[in-house]
């Protein structure tokens, strides 16, 4: 019968005996560290990284707010042109007066995130095929009107903006 007190010497785990010495000062100080120099250098550390938290979290908010303008969604068809979606309003527009942005935004409303593309059938298309990860109002080229300066959708969301205050690019104007 075996003893369990008595274990086999070769089965006990070893102690680690040896420890790396301390590094010389006269090492340290010929490769050129200060103490003083690295306490300073870690207090700049965190001094960024505290600068840093802010910063993140106003990035993070203004992601929130320029989501609308980030149109994503899967081709609807193998060989589909994307140059067929134009994109989003907002950034199809330029104004000719900076000071106009705030009215713009006001009576756009909701309107400067739809969706522009080229006819029925793409619209078609990114609605059934698209895969959308949010719901939006696509507005087709080929269904936009202009009646005295003014950019209309028929049944597409109305008036966008008078013609004298937005740049719409000329060839967005071929559909108008």
């Amino acid at each position: 019968m075996r003893c369990n007190t008595h274990t086999h010497p070769s089965r006990t785990p070893r102690k680690n005996t040896q420890t790396t010495p301390p590094p010389h000062p006269r090492r340290i100080k010929a490769l050129g560290y200060d103490p003083d120099s690295a306490a300073s250098l870690e207090a700049t550390i965190a001094q960024h990284k505290a600068a840093i938290i802010p910063l993140k979290d106003q990035a993070a908010e203004l992601q929130g707010q320029l989501a609308a303008l980030n149109f994503q969604y899967k081709d609807p068809e193998q060989g589909f042109d994307r140059n067929k979606v134009k994109g989003v309003v907002a950034k199809l527009v330029r104004l000719k007066q900076p000071a106009t942005a705030t009215a713009l935004e006001v009576a756009a409303a909701g309107k400067l995130y739809q969706v522009v593309v080229d006819s029925e059938r793409t619209a078609k298309g990114l609605l059934s095929h698209g895969q959308l990860r949010q719901r939006v109002t696509i507005i087709p080229l080929n269904k936009v009107v202009c009646v005295g300066g003014v950019v209309w959708c028929g049944g597409y969301g109305g008036c966008i903006c008078g013609e004298r205050q937005v740049f719409i690019g000329e060839e967005y104007r071929r559909g108008v």
